[in-house]
């Protein structure tokens, strides 16, 4: 037999006899097979109790004689529906009898009434399913307390399968939320023992075996409410609340014994003991003292017990249990043993634990509480009242019914959404999740959506938990009430049924399992939830509360919104207009969800605006940073915000004869760009001008912004004539064989511009004047010889002593081998190329250092202060930083600006982790690394590899290895 086979689905136990054979025979039937001749077989089921407590019913007033006459159901027949009966060799005198049974005073079973349905054929004649009715006449029936069914004067191998056996009960007609109230507090009336004025954990449990006094306390309210809907006999609740307060006041045990006076979960006898293995249960006392304090007033308080239920607060020592965050422990153990748990992140639970504290010891606590979400997403945590439901805006911000809603919309179409679609159950309009019973009935499980500790929990999508539509109710009325009417519809709810949980199979759509625990802390819960839809209900409640000043009190003070500050700032400097709240402080609602953001770029003005890159946040004593131009936060204490810009600068960008491989646009500040030149075909690349001055020709030009520029790449033809900037003359004639031939001597001198090697001298072809050995031919078809070796040999020792020829610097050059008749004078041109490569390749050497200096070529033709001709200039420092071009180069930073070098920025200790801060280049690999005291041994601890951001912040801990000196070192 399945698991808790012997609760039958009305609150009591059951259990079968005969000589039989018995099993499940299938999701919905049991099977039942006598198995001697002349046998008999059948089921008993209790109605509302175990039967150890003889269970005892008005068939004509079902319910509770609290609850009015008006109001009550009566008992008018019964169905059984069989799936299959056979008698393959029966008796033609078969009987299939049903019978209602009450007790005696002295306990002893006695039948009421019964019903045959008699022959062998009559009986095993389909078709099948076969439903077989009794019409019943409750009038002088007396109490009754079992059901039973027979199959008497069976034969071995006879079998009946039992789909179901249903009481037919006829009730007034009431709204559906106002008998959905009715029945769920008058199946907690069930659990109710008038002796003790207890609440038994669930109708299953034998009398005194186990109480909840959080239910016990519910149940009074509970009953006050009743009282003023004209639901209950009013006598009859006044005795009721008073007989509850009296036990839950001077009877329930409190503890732990010398350590606190704290009320126990569950208990036993009555009250009187604390059931095995239980706790002392901090937020159970605050929710029964509550609750009860209400219920008192709901019924003027005729016996003067309000201070003694506020006692129940008064004597517990809630600093003992306050942590250092400013939350309660949920209590002790049953050893005695502070639980480590806290109500933090436990929505109206925990707003009701502070409501108890601040009520019973005047503590007011400093902790944030924050929420939503909860920490485990269960429906009951949002929306239980303790002992009512805050409105409004409470100290830390929350607006409750905001937060109600959203749950709500998440709870309705939970098996709607494909992460965890359930199509049959979203078809059957069935939603919920909260803390229940499983349908399987094995385990008692905080079913949730999931929040800030505990992942969701649906049972695979497929679990149901009708309470939690009833909590709901006033907020979605619609969707609750609908799905309230579906269960009634499918016969899983009924006044003597209820369903505490389901599970629907998410592919077929079968129910495959339906628990129907009649358990009273649920219960509680859902006749509450739905007697607030009632708005006369939910004012009573209120004016209720308000009518003890202490609760009064206490609640103003958690629902008075504080305040606080949020501080905007903008780093290095304001830009923008971050709303709503601008730069600067403002005050906004303590707790309260706020956001903020700016438009960005912003400020755009000569050239230059700035980037919102995101922001840093200092909010609840945690930071934050992120990339975004938009923040939500809750506003706690002081939250610092600030708002971090970048300059960035329009870089014009012009070519002409080529192309440059970037485009014109805003550039972010300090970041280097490469830009790489593409000459047009018969064309070479020159150099660069930056804002009209020549910028070298480097290849690639590294382009770091600090303001707005126009970059243009040069492209010249592959040879040019330098003739206009030079001065030529002939320095001496010397034979050369036969007549006419002669070697020259030239002097050349650089009036003007720098002239880059190879040099060229050619000749104007006028009567008969020609190179008698050219080296090749100039673009117009003279031909030229080559003087670069001469001239570079010649220029280390003169002006600058680089390997250009600088305005006022002169080279010789000899030999040249020039025909000419005597009488002519040729005409010389200079020539030199100004092209870094070849133009058929645009190759670059990125590596050539034609000085040897260490320094590439293309970064030295990138400074106007360096010379890829100079082997000296690596040493010299011509920005004044105390860095010469060597070191400059190997850090990347510009040797022509007295800020820019490789140093520390910023060195920062907090809470024992250092923060380290530097400034640097973009194309050098930089390290940081440590040594430990005494040794010799670098180690790093942090690489920043190229392409690298100016400025640079690594945090670590120097104490992780001993660290004792730190240094950043460069490399390329």
């Amino acid at each position: 037999m399945p698991p808790a086979w012997q609760f039958d689905d009305i609150g009591g136990t059951r259990g079968s006899f005969g000589t039989a054979n018995f099993w499940q025979a299938d999701d919905s039937s049991y099977g039942c097979q006598i198995n001697q001749n002349n046998g008999y077989l059948g089921w008993w089921y209790a109605i509302g109790h175990s039967s150890h407590d003889k269970p005892s019913y008005n068939p004509l007033a079902l319910f509770h004689p609290a609850i009015r006459a008006a109001y009550q159901p009566r008992l008018v027949g019964l169905d059984m529906v069989a799936k299959a009966l056979v008698s393959p060799a029966g008796r033609t005198d078969l009987k299939l009898r049903a019978e209602l049974k009450g007790f005696t005073p002295a306990g002893a079973e006695v039948l009421r009434t019964s019903y045959e349905w008699t022959g062998r054929t009559a009986l095993t004649n389909g078709p099948f399913p076969k439903k077989f009715s009794w019409d019943i006449n409750p009038v002088s029936l007396g109490s009754i307390g079992v059901i039973a069914w027979v199959l008497d004067n069976g034969m071995a191998g006879d079998r009946i399968d039992i789909d179901s056996v249903e009481l037919r009960v006829d009730m007034p007609d009431l709204p559906l939320p106002r008998e959905a109230f009715l029945v769920s507090l008058a199946m907690l009336l069930n659990n109710y023992d008038a002796a003790s004025g207890m609440v038994s954990d669930g109708s299953y449990w034998r009398k005194n075996q186990m109480e909840n006094v959080t239910a016990t306390a519910k149940f009074a309210k509970l009953l006050g409410l009743a009282m003023k809907a004209g639901l209950v006999d009013g006598a009859s609740a006044t005795n009721m609340i008073t007989k509850i307060a009296d036990a839950l006041v001077h009877v329930v045990p409190r503890g732990p014994p010398g350590v606190n006076r704290v009320l126990a979960h569950f208990t036993a006898n009555g009250g009187t003991t604390r059931c095995q293995d239980t706790e002392w249960a901090s937020g159970d006392t605050a929710y029964a003292a509550l609750d009860l304090m209400v219920a008192l007033q709901l019924i003027g308080d005729p016996q003067h017990q309000l201070p003694d239920a506020l006692g129940i607060l008064e004597e517990i020592d809630w600093n003992a249990m306050l942590t250092s965050s400013g939350y309660f422990r949920m209590g002790y153990d049953h050893n005695g043993q502070m639980l480590r748990g806290s109500w933090a992140g436990f929505g109206t639970e925990t707003f009701g634990v502070f409501l108890a504290a601040l009520a019973g010891d005047g503590i007011l606590t400093t902790n944030t509480y924050v929420w939503p979400p909860s920490r485990n997403g269960s429906g009951f945590i949002t929306h239980a009242p303790y002992p009512i439901m805050p409105e409004g805006v409470d100290r830390w911000g929350n607006v409750w019914i905001d937060v109600r809603r959203e749950e709500c919309d998440a709870q309705i179409g939970w098996y709607t959404n494909s992460a965890h679609l359930n199509t049959n159950l979203a078809q059957l309009g069935l939603f919920g999740l909260s803390a229940a019973e499983s349908p399987e009935c094995d385990a008692y499980i905080a079913y949730g959506l999931g929040g800030t500790v505990f992942e969701l929990e649906d049972g695979g999508h497929r679990v149901v938990t009708p309470h939690y539509a009833a909590l709901a109710a006033a907020v979605r009325p619609e969707a609750c009430t609908q799905m309230w009417a579906r269960l009634k519809a499918l016969r899983l709810w009924s006044p003597l049924n209820n369903v505490e949980s389901l599970a629907v199979n998410p592919t077929t759509g079968v129910f495959e399992a339906i628990n129907y625990l009649q358990g009273s802390w649920n219960l509680a819960l859902q006749a509450e939830g739905w007697a607030l839809t009632d708005p006369a209900m939910d004012q009573a409640v209120r004016e209720a509360f308000h009518a003890v000043p202490v609760l009064h009190d206490a609640y103003t003070v958690l629902m008075t919104p504080r305040e606080a500050q949020v501080v905007v700032a903008g780093d290095p400097w304001p830009h923008g207009l971050p709303q709503p709240a601008p730069y600067g402080v403002s005050t906004v609602v303590w707790g309260s969800v706020q956001s903020n953001g700016v438009s960005t770029p912003a400020d755009e003005a000569n050239g230059t605006r700035y980037a919102c890159i995101g922001y840093s946040a200092s909010i609840a004593g945690s930071e934050y940073e992120y990339e975004s131009a938009s923040v939500s936060f809750r506003a706690v204490d002081r939250v610092e915000l600030t708002w971090k810009w970048r300059p960035e600068h329009y870089v014009e960008i012009l070519s002409s004869g080529g192309s440059v491989c970037e485009t014109s646009g805003w550039k972010r500040e300090q970041y280097r760009f490469d830009l790489l030149p593409s000459a047009n075909t018969g064309r070479v690349f020159s150099h660069w001008l930056t804002n009209g001055s020549p910028a070298g020709g480097s290849i690639p030009f590294h382009l770091c912004p600090m303001g707005t520029v126009t970059v243009e790449a040069v492209f010249v033809d592959p040879l040019m004539d330098m003739t206009a900037h030079s001065q030529l003359e002939f320095d001496g004639w010397t034979p050369n064989g036969p007549a006419d031939h002669w070697l020259a001597n030239v002097r050349l001198c650089a009036s003007a511009r720098t002239l880059g090697p190879p040099f060229r001298l050619g000749v104007e072809p006028v009567s008969g004047v020609y190179m008698e050995e050219p080296d090749g031919q100039l673009p117009d078809g003279r031909d030229y010889v080559d003087v670069s070796d001469q001239a570079l040999a010649q220029l280390p020792y003169i002006g600058d002593l680089d390997l250009e020829l600088d305005e006022g610097e002169c080279i010789t050059a000899t030999n040249l081998a020039i025909v000419r008749p005597s009488e002519t004078e040729p005409m010389l041109f200079a020539w030199a190329t100004w092209a870094n490569a070849p133009s058929n390749t645009g190759y670059v050497d990125a590596k050539a250092d034609t000085d040897g200096d260490g320094i590439p070529n293309a970064w030295e033709d990138a400074c106007f202060t360096q010379s890829r001709n100079n082997p000296f200039d690596g040493t010299k420092d011509w920005d004044g930083d105390g860095v010469n071009s060597f070191s400059e180069y190997s850090a990347d930073t510009d040797p022509e600006d007295p800020y820019s070098y490789l140093n520390l920025t910023n060195w920062l200790r907090s809470d024992g982790a250092w923060t380290v801060s530097w400034a640097g280049g973009v194309e050098s690999t930089q390290y940081l690394e440590g040594v430990q005291a005494g040794a010799t041994q670098w180690v790093t601890l942090f690489t920043n590899t190229p392409p690298t951001d100016c400025n640079v912040t690594c945090g670590f801990d120097p104490l992780t290895n001993g660290w004792g000196f730190f240094r950043i070192r460069v490399g390329r």
